[in-house]
């Protein structure tokens, strides 16, 4: 309803002590300015955003001399807890810690989905032995990420992974390149091919450093996963890091759902959980690991002219053997023949620039080579069941302002999910996108 002409807009000034260095907090921000607007928009009522800029490390406080309405933060201190209470405002955070009899309205992302999603994309890859790059020590941080990812390899009859603790392990916290030798050494105590899954970015960059300097090859000899997406720090690594994206701009979106419900005089629930949105795919990854020799050579020069068309008979000429006994060795080694590999790579590309691009559907199907756009179509939603756009607006990052895609209605509960499992080069359904309440 509009607000009549005499009516003044009530303005609520919000706390938001998120660091600002990293994509996650940057986006967590961004999705709480979302909401903010949505808000004003069908409420009139406005909201002026408090933002420090700080980086991961440094410790987030409630200034003194700032008075306000609420605050949404990653509350990971008893200080900050103390400074809640003594302001006597509602508060939400949106860190993964949780500080033992705080009363604060938690909304966080699923670490239990992310570990599974993770163990699920380097089973994918056909490795057999894993590590996992621990986090550092975090008072009042149970890692359940390492818990789950575990649990699904066991149940798929995986060895657990080797675990590398850098608190335990380093020289120095303050010097990266100490991690070098024992990581390196580590490294080179598990058998390969190898899958390793790092709890955040950083790790993920310190392992892709420590292969290049060891002569490792990523991702042929060791694929390298972060649990969490930096876009600068999977940018810069060589090669480019593949990451698991944290959905920071829904986490950002519900918690200040969450506190303007709380706003209302209502009371502290349960803990509202996010699913990810997925794999950000870049290239530490491998697609799958080949004993094959013939097919490694095939999927190798497919690999590198995937931007023109590939005839069978070129990749028979390519290894000089018959187009049945090509076909012979790739479903013997990949499951699939030489043309789904084609098809299924090509797919891959595609989405990738259409969660990262804005070029137009038909131009990323000429640019790899379809037949036409209908048939990038076809195989998308076959293998996704989403068309192109709804692909797109489910993977890119909204631009700045934007909604985030599938937001939840500004004043009703989200609904209840019971299915977590995400199936690797898949995309989510939007059930499996939403939230949950409680514990996962």
């Amino acid at each position: 309803m509009p607000l009549l002409p005499s009516e003044k807009p009530k303005v609520r000034r919000i706390a938001v002590l998120v660091e600002t260095s990293t994509s996650w907090g940057s986006v967590i921000v961004a999705g709480i300015s979302d909401f903010a607007r949505k808000l004003q928009l069908e409420t009139g009522e406005r909201w002026t955003l408090y933002v420090d800029s700080r980086g991961y490390f440094e410790r987030q406080e409630l200034p003194t001399w700032w008075k306000g309405d609420g605050v949404i933060a990653r509350v990971n201190t008893p200080l900050l807890v103390q400074q809640v209470r003594l302001a006597s405002i509602p508060c939400v955070n949106v860190s993964q810690i949780r500080i033992p009899g705080a009363d604060i309205q938690q909304v966080t992302s699923n670490q239990a989905q992310i570990g599974r999603l993770a163990a699920e994309t380097l089973i994918r890859t056909g490795v057999k032995h894993f590590g996992y790059y621990a986090p550092p020590k975090r008072d009042f941080y149970r890692d359940e990420i390492i818990t789950s990812f575990m649990q699904t390899l066991l149940e798929a009859d995986l060895p657990a992974p080797a675990v590398f603790d850098p608190d335990r392990t380093l020289r120095s916290d303050s010097n990266p390149h100490d991690t070098l030798e024992p990581l390196v050494q580590w490294l080179a105590s598990i058998p390969r091919p190898t899958g390793i899954l790092s709890w955040n970015f950083h790790g993920g960059h310190r392992v892709c450093e420590a292969c290049c300097f060891a002569g490792i090859e990523v991702p042929s000899q060791v694929s390298v996963l972060s649990a969490d997406y930096d876009q600068l720090i999977s940018d810069i690594c060589d090669p480019p890091l593949t990451c698991i994206d944290q959905s920071a701009r829904q986490v950002g979106y519900v918690a200040a759902a969450e506190l303007y419900r709380l706003l209302q005089a209502s009371q502290v629930e349960e803990p509202k959980i996010i699913n990810s949105a997925g794999v950000v795919w870049k290239k530490s990854v491998v697609t799958e690991h080949v004993n094959d020799e013939l097919v490694s050579t095939v999927i190798r020069h497919i690999a590198a002219n995937i931007f023109r068309e590939i005839t069978v008979d070129e990749l028979c000429d390519l290894v000089a053997v018959s187009r049945r006994k090509l076909e012979q060795h790739f479903q013997r080694t990949v499951g699939h023949g030489p043309v789904a590999h084609i098809q299924r790579l090509r797919l891959r590309e595609g989405c990738r620039l259409l969660a990262e691009s804005d070029l137009l559907i038909k131009q990323i199907a000429t640019k790899f080579a379809f037949r036409n756009s209908e048939q990038f179509q076809r195989l998308l939603k076959s293998e996704t069941g989403m068309t192109p756009v709804q692909y797109r607006e489910f993977h890119r990052r909204p631009k700045r302002g934007a909604l985030p895609p599938a937001v939840l209605p500004l004043l009703t509960t989200p609904p209840n999910v019971g299915s977590l499992t995400l199936q690797r080069e898949s995309a989510p359904t939007v059930d499996d996108r939403y939230l949950l309440t409680g514990n996962p």
